[in-house]
């Protein structure tokens, strides 16, 4: 660690760094200690501590998805091209200087910020790169952003090129927040593995480091990665410090993180889901255009497609149009059919929909692992569902159920030294031929604490409760009815897909007094 202080001094030769900084930076766990401090040092807009902190992030999130059941088995691949890199981004030879430095040439694809950007005001566009064939682990080529992380490789940090992704309008008129695909470092990670590596990402080392930055963040615009580094970490302190970072920026929208992949692939701790409901949002407004005349045939969903709940593809679909933002994460927007503009509020409601569905894809991922290694598993998961999943909606089929008691006794024979804080998560996914409206009104006679609203597929039923049996805990239900039918009258019937979502975790002041109390009840 003090060499790596040694190669930040500016004064250090330049041989110097040459010599070290390829060693120093590896992204793997073993070099976690040197890594944080770089991060500890320097500041998530230099392009060589973005690029760690992005790494360290997918890294983390693939470790949690892993450790609750959603494990890749073949997923090692990405940690040992990590591994295996020798090359520091940006230092390929020549004379270099460091991040912040004179004569620092940025890390590929890092690229340096804007002489005309300045924090907080409004960061450039980054264009998507053309197709290409490049290695696993490389680093990221010029074209990726530090304000967007626009990147084409595989196995790096970065957005996919793709279909439009922010705010866009469905042919319905509708308003949807698409999150940007993030180009994961690392994808997915075996069990086994994860379990080795989480006690070095969830040490009391990180968690206080990533605490230290979040006091010190400005806004989701200028610390986004700090941001997301946190949302990877399962821990009631930092879901504490998150809500107070979010409600002082509410005005200001949840687009800056959207941008860097919050709320779409990017797996982040299930109780942000109650965070987010915790605050002030706002319904949309109804469409004010006439839906397309005439309806298409209705289709049937593709079932059993992992992140495809009777949806069209995520993000993005065709025929959607963007907005057109008068700035470019606030106020002002206004849908090209001049719809109402979506005020702040509105706009984190969306965030919230887009995060409950990303949760959803992972658990299930995890269900249909679990589901695989234990064909009985799904039956005997009937036992384990709280009171308002245990009955279902006429003439549904389950397909996927997952359910979290977190941290179980497995969990902490596995993990002794790490702190756990509780958590509890349900999953359902249930397909039927049903009526959307139908299904919506039976969730809703059993649950009068649902609020019901249209989404650009469907319905989403969403309620945020507290729960006062033992320690007061908040409680999220989502219900996700969702079809691909299109346009459909209001008794029509069409093949849905049903995601129902419970997330728990202990209230704000029950998390304070908890201690070292990893019981939710």
């Amino acid at each position: 660690m003090a060499l790596a202080a040694h190669v930040m001094n500016p004064n250090t030769r330049q041989a110097d760094r040459q010599l070290f900084m390829p060693i120093l930076t590896q992204p793997v766990p073993d070099n976690l200690p040197v890594l944080l401090v770089f991060l500890q040092k320097g500041d998530s807009k230099q392009p060589l501590v973005a690029w760690i902190m992005d790494v360290l992030t997918d890294m983390t999130a693939a470790v949690f998805a892993a450790v609750l059941g959603a494990e890749d088995p073949h997923g090692l691949n990405d940690l040992l091209a990590l591994a295996q890199q020798r090359q520091i981004p940006g230092m390929p030879g020549g004379q270099r200087g460091m991040p912040g430095y004179p004569g620092y040439s940025s890390p590929e694809g890092y690229g340096s910020m804007p002489t005309d950007y300045a924090p907080g005001g409004s960061p450039p566009v980054a264009t998507f790169p053309g197709p290409g064939q490049y290695p696993g682990a490389s680093p990221p080529g010029e074209e990726y952003s530090t304000e967007t992380s626009m990147g084409p490789y595989p196995g790096q940090p970065g957005m996919r090129p793709g279909p439009q992704v922010g705010l866009v309008t469905t042919p319905q008129g509708l308003a949807k927040l698409v999150a940007a695909e993030r180009r994961l470092a690392v994808r997915g990670l075996p069990r086994d593995v994860a379990l080795q590596i989480a006690p070095k990402l969830w040490s009391p080392t990180v968690i206080d480091f990533v605490d230290s930055r979040l006091r010190q963040a400005r806004s989701l615009q200028d610390n986004p990665r700090e941001i997301l580094l946190a949302a990877t970490l399962p821990m009631d302190m930092t879901r504490t410090r998150l809500a107070a970072l979010f409600r002082a920026n509410l005005d200001n929208g949840p687009e800056p993180l959207t941008a860097l992949g919050f709320g779409n692939n990017l797996f982040v701790d299930p109780g942000l889901v109650v965070v987010l409901k915790t605050l002030p949002r706002e319904d949309l407004p109804k469409p004010s255009t006439p839906f397309p005349q005439g309806r298409p045939p209705l289709r049937r969903p593709p079932r059993g497609q992992p992140g495809q709940p009777g949806m069209r593809p995520y993000p993005g679909a065709e025929g959607e149009q963007p907005y057109s933002p008068t700035g470019p994460y606030g106020g002002g927007m206004t849908s090209p059919q001049g719809q109402p503009a979506l005020t702040p509020k509105m706009r984190w409601m969306l965030m919230s929909e887009s995060l409950g569905r990303s949760i959803c894809k992972k658990l299930k991922e995890a269900g249909d692992r679990l589901a695989t290694l234990d064909p009985s598993s799904l039956d005997a998961a009937v036992q384990k569902r709280p009171p308002e999943f245990q009955t279902l909606h006429p003439n549904s089929a389950v397909i996927a159920e997952f359910h979290l008691d977190w941290p179980n006794t497995q969990l902490k024979q596995e993990l002794p030294d790490v702190q756990f804080d509780p958590m509890r998560v349900h999953y359902i996914r249930v397909e039927s031929h049903s009526n959307p409206n139908v299904v919506a009104g039976f969730y809703r006679r059993k649950l009068s604490t649902l609020n019901q609203r249209t989404i650009s597929d469907g319905i989403w039923l969403d309620a945020l409760q507290t729960l006062t049996d033992g320690k007061p805990r908040r409680q999220s239900l989502d219900i996700f009815i969702t079809h691909d039918a299109g346009e459909i009258g209001p008794q029509d019937q069409v093949d849905v897909v049903v995601e129902l979502l419970s997330v728990e975790i202990l209230s704000r002041e029950a998390a304070a007094r908890a201690g070292s109390d990893s019981v939710l009840r």
